[in-house]
């Protein structure tokens, strides 16, 4: 009777480990609105024609994805985002990294007009995010991901050609 008892502790502990094991992972995902009046608040891919894509982010209820931020990375397509602390952190094919290279929040100086602005949840560049792996070669990406060219550039170093990883079911339009 003594091993039914001391066996009473695994039960949960196998449990808890199948619900962590089965968790939703939706990073990378094309970014979707949960209505369709919300489409405009996706990111939309900016790729100037004078310089190299920049990085939009946002954060809404709207987004379909667990952790509501949706992010285009070097002009990519709008995928579901999560926050990181740092490297290993991010599923496979993804890269933990900022993607804010400046804001206009100064938390020093809020005011009561400037706060709504500022508020705690607004996205800052010292925050780091799961994005989408850069790469030259198919062989750089895991499997079932390619390196698919985003933005081909001028050819310039301020401009250059963005490729990135990018698994087939993650793509916004087929």
């Amino acid at each position: 009777m003594s091993l039914d008892r001391s066996l009473l502790w695994v039960a949960p502990l196998v449990w808890a480990l199948v619900l962590v094991g089965c968790k939703n992972e939706d990073t990378g995902e094309c970014c979707l609105p949960i209505t369709p009046d919300k489409q405009d608040a996706i990111p939309v891919p900016d790729d100037p024609d004078d310089g190299a894509p920049r990085d939009v982010i946002r954060r809404d209820p709207a987004f379909d994805c667990d952790a509501l931020t949706c992010v285009s990375f070097q002009g990519g397509e709008p995928s579901c985002t999560r926050k990181c602390g740092g490297e290993g952190e991010c599923p496979e094919g993804f890269v933990c990294q900022s993607v804010l290279q400046s804001t206009y929040c100064d938390f020093d100086q809020t005011t009561p007009e400037t706060d709504d602005d500022c508020r705690p949840s607004s996205i800052l560049p010292t925050d780091l995010f799961c994005v989408r792996q850069v790469c030259a070669t198919d062989a750089e990406c895991p499997d079932d991901f390619v390196c698919e060219l985003i933005s081909a550039g001028s050819g310039t170093v301020e401009d250059p050609a963005v490729r990135q990883c990018v698994k087939a079911s993650h793509k916004c339009q087929p």
